[in-house]
């Protein structure tokens, strides 16, 4: 079996971040949902518990896209460090600063 370094077959992006005055707790056109540690869990993604920041505070690249892989890179808790999870299609959604994209 021939192995890989994972940096030189993919990119990784870090996730948004932003400040507590940046978030909502509902959509709006202006909005975009982000995805937190939270969201990954060991059966699938999760998609209640949802903030929501300006459209203007993310970049191109931190929207979810078919076959991301989304992983929790840091937490306050060890449990969920590691935790991953793919993305089936295209979303209008991204992720927070604790988590990381493939």
């Amino acid at each position: 079996m021939d192995f890989q370094k994972i940096k030189n077959i993919s990119q990784q992006i870090r996730g948004v971040s932003y400040k507590s005055k940046d978030v909502g707790k509902d959509p709006s056109v202006d909005s975009v949902p982000v995805l937190r540690s939270n969201s990954i869990t060991e059966e699938g993604l999760k998609l209640n518990n949802l903030v929501y920041v300006p459209k203007a505070m993310i970049k191109k690249n931190q929207y979810l896209k078919k076959n991301d892989i989304l992983i929790t890179a840091s937490s306050g808790s060890k449990k969920i460090v590691g935790r991953s999870v793919r993305i089936n299609e295209d979303m209008e959604a991204s992720f927070g600063a604790f988590c990381k994209v493939l």
